[in-house]
């Protein structure tokens, strides 16, 4: 279990520390899915977040979560495009309220592909946008991204008697992306059409069989019969 813990202490200037961790220059990623099972801080003053920024710096970003110890139960998913902040069109997000946000582990998620970005709290998608849906100037999110796991502290709307806090982080789980959308629908038509032809073929040993059993049965009929009259003549 990794904990990363925000506490009270001065160190030169400040008076909080804390801990990010990062991948950069180690790890980089396009595409894929990313879960991580977190549990987060309580308390205003408390900022933890995860988040993918690309590996040039240049601002582009997949907020996976982030979340305001000062706005309780609530936890939100971002894209940005770039810092600027005067453009609604490089900046889309939602948040989704969650009750026991603070008191229990949740799986926070992004499948992210070339044509879509998907934002989840386990398992629940609340966050949908595609390239198709944007300008092209506006998708930067087609190369290398860096992971970030991180608590703040910050003292916009104060900050609460409560340190030390953390977030505890129980995994974190990278999937490659390994084909186009296009690929998988190709993929389900062929296990689609698989499905159909086994269907038929079953029907038809349905049929067969049901056809050798009526003739099963007719013959004993036939039989059966023959044995009467042999009965009556000999009576």
């Amino acid at each position: 279990m990794l904990h990363i813990v925000a506490q009270k202490e001065n160190l030169g200037s400040l008076a909080y520390t804390s801990a990010k961790l990062i991948t950069a220059n180690t790890q980089y990623f396009t595409y894929g899915r990313f879960d991580i099972r977190a549990k987060l801080p309580t308390g205003a003053g408390t900022w933890p977040a995860i988040w993918l920024v690309s590996e040039d710096d240049t601002y582009q970003e997949i907020d996976i979560m982030e979340s305001w110890g000062s706005d309780p139960g609530k936890v939100y998913f971002a894209v940005h495009s770039s810092n600027n902040f005067t453009d609604e069109n490089d900046h889309h997000g939602t948040n989704l309220q969650v009750n026991d946000l603070e008191s229990s582990f949740h799986v926070y998620s992004v499948e992210w592909t070339p044509n879509h970005i998907y934002g989840f709290v386990d398992d629940v998608k609340y966050f949908s946008l595609f390239k198709s849906d944007i300008k092209r100037k506006y998708w930067h999110f087609d190369k290398g991204m860096y992971i970030i796991l991180n608590l703040a502290v910050i003292a916009t709307d104060g900050i609460c008697d409560c340190f030390p806090q953390e977030m505890l982080v129980d995994f974190v789980k990278v999937y490659k992306y390994i084909g186009s959308e296009q690929t998988n629908k190709i993929i389900s038509g062929v296990v689609v059409s698989v499905c159909c032809v086994l269907i038929i073929i079953i029907s038809v040993l349905v049929i067969v069989i049901r056809r050798n059993r009526s003739a099963e049965n007719t013959n004993k009929v036939q039989i059966q019969n023959d044995n009467s009259v042999l009965t009556k003549i000999n009576s």
